[in-house]
């Protein structure tokens, strides 16, 4: 398997992603970070949603990360 990944990944498409390599590095990011990662635009959006709801909504207890 590992041949044939650098098979895939040789010969000018060194920069090409293999299927699900996205959702495996969000899921290693998470893993690292002891949760979920949300973008500043899906926090705002989880803001608004709770507002129209009657809901609190503490952004302050959320850690920030650097990725």
């Amino acid at each position: 398997m590992k041949a044939v990944i650098s098979d895939i990944l040789g010969h000018g498409n060194e920069k090409a992603m293999l299927p699900g390599q996205l959702e495996a590095q969000a899921a290693a990011l998470s893993a690292k970070h002891g949760g979920l990662l949300f973008t500043r635009a899906e926090v705002d959006a989880f803001k608004h949603i709770a507002q129209e709801a009657g809901v609190k909504f503490d952004e302050g207890a959320l850690k920030t990360v650097d990725v």
